[in-house]
């Protein structure tokens, strides 16, 4: 039996994104997640918080922007947010 939540996908044969946590989501793509299994950037779900793409992992299951002054070209981490 379908829940609720997954009505939306699963009757049209389709399933959620691989990042939609268990709970769920009303459309395909990991930006219609009802909530992420890993880590969200704002409403898109996503594997961990990626320094390469400027991010970090700033608790909560949340992803934020590294300052620009972060060497993300050669792969640097941050830890801390944009001041």
């Amino acid at each position: 039996m379908l829940t609720l939540k997954k009505f939306v996908t699963e009757a049209a044969g389709n399933m959620c994104n691989r990042q939609c946590s268990d709970g769920g989501c009303w459309g395909l793509g990991d930006h219609n997640c009802y909530s992420c299994r890993y880590y969200h950037y704002g409403k898109i779900c996503m594997n961990s918080c990626e320094a390469s793409l400027g991010l970090f992992a700033a608790g909560d299951m949340a992803c934020q922007e590294c300052d620009p002054e972060c060497a993300i070209e050669t792969n640097l981490t941050c830890d801390g947010p944009v001041r």
